[in-house]
């Protein structure tokens, strides 16, 4: 009993402080991404022709993420699905923006460098969204068995106070195993990682407060 339970304290502790990494870091890709996006609805407004279809495009890619990416993303390819698409389109406007006469090179570089974030950002977003490896998964469970089939046998015939150790030992390897696959899972499970910034930057490009002058 003193191993097996060791056994699974050391494991279940890896686990969970690894899941609870990858969930800040899932949540630091999502506030990196949102503040590109920012930035490029900034660098949009030096476009005086071609601001408000970078603007548009933006907005159609933040929500097409988070209607229809955000849930499952670890079933997706970061170079497929309907929101990728829209950041295809804010490409192409970007850098048709960016080739033409009407901007100066810094505005330029400014609004190329903005949507590379955006990019970046988003692939970053997709690496995170891994979930915890499932050997780890059935490692956990397999521990869990043996403590408490071991458990088990040694509570048969005794008194109702063993049978209240079995119950509670039953609960908290439940609870770590839970814990490992809701964190483990930053963008699906019930401590998934936010979509308020993103959709922060969506309010504010539909207020049209990426504006110079209001």
């Amino acid at each position: 009993m003193p191993a097996l339970g060791a056994a699974f304290a050391v494991l279940a502790a890896f686990a969970v402080a690894d899941a609870a990494s990858g969930l800040r870091e899932a949540e630091a890709d999502v506030s990196r991404e949102a503040n590109a996006a920012a930035r490029l609805a900034w660098a949009a407004t030096a476009a005086t022709d071609g601001g408000d279809a970078i603007q548009a495009n933006l907005l159609a890619y933040v929500d097409e993420t988070i209607s229809r990416e955000w849930r499952g993303i670890d079933q997706l390819s970061a170079g497929a699905g309907p929101a990728f698409e829209r950041l295809v389109e804010l490409e192409r406007a970007v850098r048709v923006e960016a080739a033409s006469d009407r901007l100066d090179v810094p505005q330029r570089s400014e609004l190329l460098a903005a949507v590379d974030d955006v990019s970046g950002a988003r692939r970053a977003r997709f690496a995170a969204a891994e979930p915890v490896a499932a050997g780890v998964i059935w490692l956990l469970v397999l521990t869990a068995s043996a403590l408490v089939i071991n458990a088990t046998v040694l509570t048969i015939g005794r008194e109702r106070r063993a049978a209240a150790v079995l119950a509670g030992l039953v609960l908290v390897t439940g609870v770590s195993i839970a814990t490992v696959v809701t964190l483990g899972a930053p963008f699906s499970g019930s401590f998934g990682a936010s979509t308020r910034p993103l959709a922060d930057v969506a309010t504010d490009l539909r207020s049209d407060r990426f504006q110079l002058g209001t």
